[in-house]
Order: structure tokens, then C-alpha cells, then sequence
């Protein structure tokens, strides 16, 4: 289960400085291709190299620059900005808004159903305490079984100074 939680935090970290970012479905609009709480993975891409029938990831300037993941509708190049249209597959309304053509947006390259939820619940207060108390708990495990379970003449080894002398024994008769 370590290894698990190594893996993913690695995975995590190296994704995100290649421009990889994960994001939690919090509302149905894109139902049912993506349903509430599942995690949508986007990489940063120019406005131009998305075309209508992408999912994308941009700041809504609607909804105070918030983030919204909808398909593209129509795009135009217009000047040093792109126009997008863009609405939820579950919608019956469209956004509009811009970016400029040196701008990113997130395009969307993998959905991972349900993890959202797992990952929202581990945000909560209560889900923060557990996991700060299960990491003294089994801080204080790992050290308890160092002390009980390491044999005498190793740890009297490493706390001796004269530790690399030879025992001296009587000499034979």
C-alpha cells in the first residue's frame, strides 16, 4: 500500500512538470462522458491545436475565472485572440470567451471515474486529522520495532565507540 502512495505521488508530481494537471468533476455538465467525481487529466495546450469535439479546461470569466471542463463548439481565430464556444454536453446554454493565440488552455487526455471522490473526501478536516494520526501512529510503530526488535549486540555496536576492536580472549592452556 506504501509503494502505491509512492507511486501515485511520483506520478503526481513528475505529470505536473510536463504540464500534466488533475482536476475533480464537481458538477454534471458533462454527463454522462464525464460523470461528478471523476478526475479529468488535461495537458496545456496552445488555443490553435484544438479543434470542435475537444474537451477542454479553461477559466470561465463568467463564473470569476473558475476553472470548467466543457467541449469545444466553435473556435475562430480573431487577431492575437481565439474566440471559443464551448458548453457542457448535459447543457442546454454555451460559453463564450477568449484567449490569447500565446495563451494555454487544458486539453483533455484522460478521465478516471469515481477517484474524485475518494480524493474530495480525503480534503476534509476530519480526513486530515486521521491521516496526520496514522502517520504518528505508524512513525511511533516503526520506531518501537526498532527498539524491541533489533538484537543487543547490534544496537550495543552502533552506540560503542570501541566497536571496531577484536574481543580479547585468555589464551589457550
Amino acid at each position: 500500500m506504501l509503494c502505491l502512495i509512492a507511486v501515485v505521488l511520483v506520478g503526481v508530481v513528475a505529470g505536473a512538470a510536463l504540464g500534466y494537471r488533475p482536476l475533480v468533476i464537481k458538477s454534471g455538465s458533462m454527463a454522462p462522458t464525464i460523470g461528478v467525481g471523476s478526475v479529468v487529466v488535461s495537458v496545456s495546450v496552445h488555443p490553435l491545436q484544438v479543434r470542435p469535439g475537444t474537451i477542454v479546461t479553461f477559466r470561465d470569466p463568467a463564473l470569476g475565472q473558475q476553472l470548467v471542463t466543457h467541449r469545444v463548439v466553435r473556435m475562430q481565430r480573431a487577431g492575437q485572440t481565439v474566440d471559443f464556444v464551448t458548453k457542457g454536453d448535459a447543457n442546454h446554454t454555451a460559453e463564450h470567451w477568449t484567449v490569447p493565440v500565446s495563451g494555454t488552455i487544458g486539453r483533455e487526455v484522460l478521465v478516471i471515474p469515481s477517484v474524485g471522490r475518494w480524493l474530495t473526501m480525503l480534503n476534509l478536516p476530519l480526513a486530515r486529522v486521521i491521516e496526520i494520526l496514522g502517520t504518528m501512529v505508524l512513525l511511533a510503530f516503526l520506531l518501537l520495532h526498532w527498539i524491541w526488535f533489533t538484537p543487543e549486540p547490534a544496537r550495543a555496536r552502533r552506540r560503542s565507540p570501541d566497536s571496531d576492536r577484536r574481543p580479547e580472549y585468555p589464551a589457550a592452556v
